[in-house]
């Protein structure tokens, strides 16, 4: 075919991405045997399904001339992802002269995990208590290990497996989305 844009990926977001407004990138490419000129009018949309909606269009340009087999970066626009859970991300990109609809659709599947506030804290309330002095360690159950304050680096609890830890301690962790 002489001309044919096609969708080859989707750049961004990503596929796990966290919640907010993320801009979307696509990647397109000349699937046809011409040569696309930089500055070719290219109608671009996302449509979002699933656990959060919303559509975004555009006419976009070609920002280089591109030959049979090249690619380019457009921007859709920005989305709005409300809510974690699967979403679908059905994108288009399309020219006038394009001979072949087919392959002007990509649609990729996302999970938006649960968003984590930091810094998240842990008052280990419930776990079982274990005496140590500097530098000991003991077994806290489930095969776990207790170790206090080893060295100086001010580090004053460190569990080497597991997840079991004594009450009397606290441990303070930054999470990113």
């Amino acid at each position: 075919l002489g001309t044919d844009l096609r969708v080859s990926k989707m750049i961004r977001p990503f596929q796990q991405s966290c919640l907010g407004s993320k801009e979307v990138l696509l990647e397109v490419q000349n699937n046809g045997t011409n040569m696309l000129a930089s500055g070719t009018s290219v109608n671009l949309s996302t449509e979002v399904s699933g656990a959060s909606t919303d559509n975004i269009s555009t006419t976009g340009a070609l920002t280089q001339d591109l030959n049979p087999g090249e690619k380019d970066t457009l921007s859709v626009g920005t989305v709005t992802l409300s809510s974690s859970g699967p979403h679908t991300f059905t994108n288009t990109a399309t020219i006038g002269s394009d001979q072949n609809s087919q392959n002007d659709t990509l649609t990729v599947n996302g999970n938006l995990p649960s968003a984590v506030n930091a810094p998240a804290t842990e008052d280990f309330s419930g776990y079982s208590t274990c005496n140590v002095s500097i530098g000991g360690a003991c077994t806290i159950g489930g095969g776990s290990s207790f170790i206090n304050n080893i060295g100086a680096d001010q580090l004053d609890w460190f569990v080497s497996k597991g997840s079991e830890n004594p009450s009397s301690t606290s441990f303070t962790g930054v999470g990113q989305g």
